[in-house]
């Protein structure tokens, strides 16, 4: 999965524009002291989706709008705590949180053993498929998607 943006960091103003470029526009906050070199980041484009795997190595603060693109984040290690609307989503290893486009949305804590797999897949792309596989149209992903089981 590797792609061009996946190196050594030097500072975080540089995490934050290379993380925007490779996955989502945000605003990024750290919470805690580290030094930007222990962000990793590996991403690639599939088509109408992209794949990212980030961890930053510290505890960071992350807000954004996903503008056009739901965001799939799937916890490696470690934990994400994150406000979706007014929902507050926790998952680790084996439980996904969804982020809708176009909807304010902050990962109040990414925990430094925080590792993910994050999905961006287009809005339109989604709804369009949804309502031709679903018996009903119109329909929304769930905040978590539980992917431990079959």
């Amino acid at each position: 999965m590797r792609a061009p943006e996946s190196r050594g960091f030097t500072d975080w103003d540089e995490v934050h524009d290379v993380v925007s470029r490779a996955y989502f526009p945000h605003q990024l906050t750290l919470l805690g002291r580290g030094s930007a070199a222990r962000t990793s980041l590996e991403s690639t484009q599939l088509g109408a989706s992209r794949l990212a795997r980030i961890g930053f190595g510290v505890d960071v603060s992350i807000r954004s709008e996903h503008p056009g693109a739901y965001g799939i984040n799937i916890p490696l290690t470690g934990h994400l705590v994150t406000a979706v609307g007014r929902d507050e989503v926790v998952s680790a290893p084996g439980l996904a949180t969804v982020c809708p486009p176009d909807t304010p949305t902050v990962i109040t804590r990414w925990s430094s053993s925080c590792e993910i797999i994050g999905f961006k897949i287009d809005r339109d792309y989604v709804q369009r498929e949804m309502d031709r596989l679903l018996p009903r149209p119109g329909r929304r992903l769930p905040a978590q998607l539980d992917l431990r089981s079959g």
